[in-house]
């Protein structure tokens, strides 16, 4: 399944709300579950974040031992005030995938 957050942080945020989003992927993705989180910043908007966070479990996903962990408490507790609105977020399950095989030559 996968996470998707938005984020509009406050101009003057950028660099600090990458740094802590950075730190916090490292930690989850030390827990069980979670495939990859990915964030990307709209190059038109650059206050503008979306983070795709792959987990093989929902019911780890919105668990205590992961919504109550240090490092996302952690993240609330810096990211939040770094933003223009509230996070918005949404669980959607993987019903198709692709990737690409090619390899650079």
């Amino acid at each position: 399944m996968v996470l998707h957050i938005l984020a509009t942080v406050k101009t003057s945020e950028l660099e600090a709300f990458k740094q802590i989003a950075k730190e916090t992927s490292i930690e989850a993705l030390k827990e069980p579950y979670a495939l990859s989180i990915n964030m990307y910043q709209n190059p038109d908007n650059p206050q503008d974040f979306i983070i795709f966070e792959e987990w093989e479990s929902r019911e780890y996903l919105l668990s205590d031992a992961h919504q109550k962990s240090e490092h996302i408490g952690n993240f609330f507790q810096k990211a939040t005030p770094m933003l223009k609105k509230p996070f918005e977020y949404g669980i959607y399950d993987v019903v198709s995938e692709a990737s690409s095989s090619k390899e650079n030559k």
